[in-house]
């Protein structure tokens, strides 16, 4: 890989999370000089820190972790990852443990011309049997799963520890189940499999967080910018080795600049007046674990950023 075009890998990354710390903390625009994240939109470094990540989390999973329901509510999240509709459900009673009330609640909306889901993800809603809408493929998705469920127990009633790492405890092997779902992908199994990855109950301590990963196509084009300098949406054979590498020194140039770009965030900070010092050393603390999923995720917002950014998305970043 590229020395110089890793580096703008890694500084990219910390120029993002630096833009999503100082508007965190109430600091005003522009958050940054750089033209291109002041002028278009951007996912944040970490996808757990996405508004509808962070959604999800707080409101669906964590409350919910002793439920063995979870999944379903998990799938329907992020299938549906429109923050509207996931609270009408959750005052609905229906976010978790009532599905017929969840599906009837959709098809009033849907009736009813109302935006249920959001365009974020681009969702193959095909049935076996033929095409559907996405409330019907949503709730079909949801009965085949179940046979997974079936066939593999609920880990957290799993008594035996080489059935639960070896079938339930692995990011890889839930994705290959995914992958064979009807309607799934490869882009949509990695994203359902690392929702799972924020739950206690699943794949919260995944143990090939750092060993396997899938890259989508945007993330294809940012590894293969990195590789050659060019956008080409080859295939790569040896994508999740080199994403391994890729993770090693990443980790090693945190180490090397955290505290540097901890300083340039409070000297930028304080020019607003003075905050606690320990209040922005603990939101670059993501930083100190980035794992493979973190690798995918900014691969493909380097992919966008070396774009110039997406045209299609704006974003007003400047005073």
């Amino acid at each position: 890989m590229n020395e110089h075009r890793k580096k703008q890998f890694f500084r990219t990354a910390f120029l993002r999370h630096q833009i999503y710390v100082l508007k965190e903390l109430g600091i005003p625009k522009p958050w940054t000089d750089n033209i291109i994240f002041q002028s278009y939109r951007f996912c944040n470094v970490f996808r757990y820190l996405d508004k509808t990540s962070v959604w999800i989390i707080e409101n669906a999973i964590k409350p919910n972790e002793n439920n063995s329901e979870l999944w379903k509510t998990i799938i329907m999240c992020r299938y549906i990852s429109r923050i509207d509709t996931l609270k009408i459900l959750k005052e609905g009673d229906c976010l978790i443990g009532n599905q017929l009330k969840a599906y009837r609640f959709l098809r009033l909306m849907q009736f009813n011309n109302r935006k249920i889901f959001t365009n974020a993800f681009i969702v193959n809603s095909k049935v076996p049997g033929g095409w559907s809408d996405k409330v019907t493929y949503l709730f079909t998705l949801i009965k085949e799963i179940q046979k997974i469920f079936d066939y593999y127990p609920d880990p957290y009633y799993f008594k035996n520890p080489d059935l639960y790492y070896s079938k339930c405890h692995s990011m890889r092997n839930l994705y290959n189940h995914f992958f064979l779902l009807p309607g799934i992908a490869n882009f949509m199994a990695y994203q359902y499999t690392v929702d799972f990855t924020y739950s206690e109950r699943y794949l919260k301590k995944a143990e090939d967080k750092d060993k396997w990963v899938s890259l989508g196509l945007g993330a294809v084009r940012g590894m293969n910018r990195l590789l050659s300098g060019e956008a080409s949406r080859d295939k790569i054979p040896n994508a999740n080795e080199l994403a391994c590498e890729l993770l090693g020194e990443w980790r090693e140039y945190i180490y090397d600049h955290l505290q540097e770009w901890i300083k340039s965030t409070q000297h930028k900070s304080n020019k607003e007046g003075s905050l606690p010092d320990l209040i922005i050393i603990d939101m670059f603390e993501p930083f100190k674990y980035v794992d493979l999923r973190d690798v995918q995720h900014w691969l493909c917002e380097y992919d966008k950023y070396c774009r110039g950014g997406s045209k299609k998305r704006r974003y007003p970043g400047k005073e």
